[in-house]
């Protein structure tokens, strides 16, 4: 069965750079393209949810909202969190953004060692070019 991963909040940086990884990959991706979309799909059908952290997306809705969102639809697959910068610049937020939507779970590096055994993680923008792209495709292949 092929797993599929929700865009539950695009930027340009997940479409353009990361979209062709997790195709390579062998992922179903889902995207959605503005609020109403997201409000509306099956999340029972997605084995993760990728939410940019970056300020502009076409869901207005900001990277809380989105996690409360999921929250409510009671979506149980692995969270994905994706930015420009690296992880110990959003590390606070991160656990800022999970603790007020009652996610009680961590979001480390997504691919450290810590990360295997974790419902979520944060993948930067440098995590996608080469040498460390094909890591990070076989680390989401294994851990979604």
């Amino acid at each position: 069965m092929q797993k599929s991963i929700l865009l539950a909040r695009p930027h340009p940086f997940i479409v353009n750079e990361m979209k062709p990884l997790l195709t390579q990959a062998g992922f179903d991706i889902k995207g959605v393209i503005n609020d109403a979309a997201l409000a509306n799909i099956e999340m029972a059908s997605c084995s993760a949810a990728l939410i940019s952290l970056a300020v502009v997306s076409p869901v207005t809705m900001s990277p809380p909202q989105v996690l409360e969102l999921l929250k409510a639809k009671k979506f149980n697959g692995k969270l994905i969190f994706a930015g420009l910068v690296p992880f110990e610049r959003v590390e606070g937020n991160l656990k800022q953004f999970l603790a007020e939507t009652g996610w009680n779970i961590e979001a480390p590096a997504l691919c450290s060692a810590h990360a295997i055994d974790c419902s979520a993680g944060y993948i930067q923008q440098s995590d996608l070019a080469a040498p460390q792209a094909k890591t990070t495709r076989d680390f989401l292949v294994s851990w979604v």
